[in-house]
């Protein structure tokens, strides 16, 4: 999305709407490209329209298998912070969706950080999250083991 004429890239809002019958499909082998613009290391981007591509849809939405969703960084940001979120997509007008996309491409994250899109379809976010060490994960996991081994004892 973006308007590539522009000397300076540019966040844009396209809005989509189908009424009646009629549905928007991203079909098999089809790639939907989304940009984002700024906004690393300031935490909630979601309110900030010039921070990344939103689309906004309206009616009906088919995503068959085998679409993709891409996710780039025209600008090369390289500063990435744990909670840092931007809106992709503007879901409050959806009368019905059906599948999801297949591939996400997203930027690539540096250490421990990774992407968080379990918001992408419920309210159109993405956002950075940490990857728990395997010290940390295995050290809960046998806490979580112990506590219900010794409740089944007392019981």
């Amino acid at each position: 999305m973006g308007d590539s004429t522009l000397t300076i890239a540019q966040a844009a809002r396209l809005e989509i709407a189908t009424t009646g019958i009629g549905t928007l499909t991203f079909k098999t082998g089809s790639s939907l490209a989304l940009d984002l613009f700024h906004g690393q290391t300031l935490g909630n981007n979601t309110s900030d329209s010039t921070a990344a591509d939103v689309m906004v849809i309206n009616g009906s939405l088919v995503i068959e298998n085998g679409a993709t969703l891409l996710i780039n960084n025209p600008a090369d940001m390289m500063e990435w912070a744990v909670n840092d979120s931007w809106k992709l997509f503007d879901w409050s007008g959806l009368g019905s969706r059906t599948g999801e996309f297949s591939v996400l491409s997203l930027p690539g994250l540096s250490g421990d950080l990774s992407w968080d899109t379990s918001k992408l379809y419920t309210d159109g976010i993405i956002s950075i999250t940490n990857v728990p060490e395997p010290g940390r994960l295995v050290l809960l996991t046998a806490a979580l083991a112990a506590g219900v081994t010794r409740r089944r004892r007392r019981l």
